[in-house]
């Protein structure tokens, strides 16, 4: 069959990017209604990157020198992705681009995964039955719901091992590449995946360009991980608290299970693990930072696949049966607890001081408390239209992701910038309990500044309501 009789394409070919789009549109609808419920992982996150994109979309590069480049941001996210998504940003320019994009990716890796199949068991039925436990596959779904823009690493770690076990260096260089200028924590994927096909290709006649590729990957992943051990020096120091944490461990057993733990079978899952380990010692493991855990995902269903393929060389006759047992297992998976990390207070304040606890407890990402509209929505739905696109806005950050794109935001309580001065300060008077929303929120110094704007002549009240109060400047 041919499609437009342009391309040529097989009905499973054609079934797989119609699932792939399916995929697309059901997350994209769920991003979109757990954003607009007012439930976010990363607050400010995906409010300054929306910020950020607008802005060099109008030209300004002053204010990515300022925000990105001597700004916070940098320290925490830098990653090549700011110069290549404004681009694409200009087609859908506002939130909705940066809460959707993650969906795109994580959907598109389905493709490069049925191409490693069918290249390694020469059968494209069976390829596209792998390609599709993948979309089916339910521990990847919350990692849908996080606004990372460095995501679109999953479908290129996907590309990048399917560009060398075709022999061609040269693009797997550039895919390499571009994971390793993602963020701090891909540059050691790079390595590790060139580590891998090093070994594998050591006897080839193009070996030495693989030899190249790891130097000079190795170059970068240590500029990367020393620029990333300078700005998170204490997580590291806290690294020895939860390098055996049973939680943390758990998790990388969870992400396999619905693979029936098939890829552990594999020498290239196994190379990786230790950087999993790795990142995972960094943080405290919630899901807004389940992102850290993307590529040991592309990992496991590549191991997957090469597991399989054994399989189907020594005992073909239990291949299809083994195949079809993980569909199944990944199809259960959206049927069960199936967020990775657990939404937990970060901090040690007690569940009766967080003003939405519906989310506690909850497992699964089709949970409708997910999508259940909190009520000071209500009061940001009155407010926006009546703030100008020009008029500076403060917000405490789990408001901020509402605010429009515009030249000037600041978010309130944050120490480098000078939040009281704008035309609009918005605040949320209670405790969020998940997500960066708290980053530097606290009840006490929201009490004090709410006071102090009270009884300052700069401002007036225009809304209070809903654990939302919002001061207009007069």
């Amino acid at each position: 069959m041919r499609l437009l009789n342009l391309i040529p394409i097989k009905k499973n070919e054609l079934f797989l990017i119609g699932a792939i789009f399916l995929y697309m549109a059901i997350f994209s609808f769920l991003s979109y209604k757990r954003y607009w419920a007012g439930f976010a992982n990363e607050w400010e996150d995906i409010a300054w990157i929306n910020n950020l994109y607008w802005n060099m979309l109008q030209g300004d590069w002053n204010y990515f020198y300022q925000n990105y480049i001597q700004g916070t941001l940098v320290d925490f996210h830098p990653s090549i992705a700011v110069l290549i998504f404004p681009i694409f940003y200009a087609i859908l320019p506002n939130i909705y681009f940066v809460i959707m994009t993650p969906t795109i990716f994580i959907s598109l890796a389905a493709w490069p995964l049925y191409k490693i199949a069918k290249l390694i068991w020469k059968d494209d039925i069976s390829a596209t039955v792998v390609a599709v436990a993948y979309l089916f596959y339910a521990p990847k779904h919350s990692i849908a719901f996080v606004e990372d823009q460095t995501l679109f690493i999953i479908p290129l770690l996907a590309f990048s091992f399917y560009a060398a076990i075709q022999g061609k260096f040269k693009l797997f260089f550039i895919f390499n590449f571009l994971i390793a200028t993602a963020k701090t924590e891909s540059a050691i994927y790079s390595v590790l995946i060139t580590t891998y096909f090093l070994w594998h290709y050591r006897k080839h006649e193009k070996r030495n360009l693989l030899i190249g590729q790891f130097v000079l990957l190795s170059i970068w992943s240590i500029f990367y991980l020393y620029f990333d051990l300078s700005a998170n020096a204490t997580n590291y120091m806290q690294a020895g608290e939860r390098v055996f944490n049973i939680k943390n461990i758990y998790e990388i057993v969870y992400i396999l299970l619905p693979l029936l733990l098939l890829p552990l079978r594999s020498s290239f899952m196994l190379l990786v693990i230790p950087c999993v380990i790795l990142l995972i010692t960094k943080r405290h493991f919630l899901p807004q930072q389940a992102y850290y855990l993307a590529p040991a995902i592309i990992f496991a269903f590549v191991s997957l696949i090469l597991t399989l393929g054994k399989i189907l060389n020594t005992h073909k006759e239990y291949f299809r049966y083994i195949l079809l047992a993980c569909l199944f297992a990944c199809i259960l998976s959206n049927f069960m607890p199936n967020l990775i990390g657990n939404y937990l207070p970060v901090t040690d304040q007690p569940y009766k001081n967080i003003s939405n606890i519906s989310f506690i407890g909850k497992n699964n990402v089709f949970d409708s408390q997910f999508y259940r509209i909190d009520p000071k929505m209500k009061t940001l739905n009155q407010i926006i239209p009546q703030i100008n696109q020009n008029d500076s806005v403060s917000a405490t950050g789990d408001l901020l992701p509402y605010i429009p794109a515009r030249k000037k935001i600041y978010e309130v309580f944050d120490p480098i910038n000078d939040y009281t001065k704008s035309e609009y300060i918005l605040i949320t008077k209670t405790y969020q309990g998940f997500g960066a929303g708290n980053y530097y929120w606290s009840e006490s110094g929201s009490e004090i500044f709410i006071e102090e704007l009270k009884k300052s002549n700069e401002y007036k009240i225009l809304m209070d309501e809903n654990n939302v109060i919002v001061f207009k400047r007069m």
